[in-house]
């Protein structure tokens, strides 16, 4: 049994489609850990924890990475001097309701962009975008919140088929949200001709490569 099918999370983007393959070999370690050798020891000690680190590190690095590829259309385009405004503009707005750039929610920032938007085509496409992001990154943060929920919820006690059989519907709702919030912005770059998709991958350490190596043998992905 597998968790995940490794070519089911792959979009076409070079630094995401390596570190998905990273998480589906980690995913599928837990399976084969369950269901072949019942060894629970290892996947809730070992395993689960360098996955979940990862898979944390890999949601930074994508908002890092869209954030990067966002701010180098503007300039691509000039829009720098209309994108400073409108951040000086959400500033105030948030200083308004009691909030700053560490503490607002995605919804404040929808509210912001429906009072800010007017006729000026540059200010819609930028608002446009920026929203992509700001869904990307509150999206993320409910998604490692709804998994963090999901995964106490899990009994440890539980045989490890059953503990497989949950881990799996967990695994497939999370992917599915996070996979449709990964393609809008791979949609961005190529609309935008943006070189964002070949960015440096982030590569785990190798030793947790050797770990998920010895544990899937042959079926492990090749990254």
């Amino acid at each position: 049994m597998s968790l995940v099918n490794p070519k089911d999370l792959i979009l076409g983007c070079t630094f995401a489609d390596i570190e998905h393959l990273v998480i589906a070999n980690a995913l599928n370690a837990i399976a084969k850990l369950l269901i072949e050798k019942g060894d629970k020891e290892a996947v809730f000690n070992q395993i689960l924890p360098i996955s979940l680190d990862y898979l944390t590190k890999h949601l930074t690095h994508e908002e890092r990475v869209m954030e990067n590829a966002f701010e180098y259309w503007i300039e691509e385009e000039g829009y720098g001097d209309i994108y400073e405004d409108l951040k000086r503009q959400f500033w105030e707005y948030l200083k308004s309701i009691g909030k700053d750039f560490s503490n607002y929610e995605f919804k404040d920032f929808m509210t912001f962009k429906t009072n800010i938007e007017n006729d000026n085509p540059q200010v819609k496409e930028i608002l446009r975008w920026w929203q992509l992001i700001e869904n990307q990154k509150h999206g993320h943060k409910s998604i490692a919140q709804q998994l963090t929920r999901e995964l106490e919820r899990i009994n440890p006690n539980s045989p490890p088929k059953k503990i497989a059989q949950e881990l799996g519907m967990i695994v497939s709702y999370i992917l599915s949200r996070v996979l449709k919030l990964d393609r809008k912005y791979v949609e961005f770059f190529r609309e935008k001709n943006i070189p964002a998709c070949f960015e440096k991958p982030l590569i785990p350490d190798k030793e947790v490569v050797e770990i998920l190596k010895g544990i899937l043998g042959d079926e492990f992905v090749f990254i």
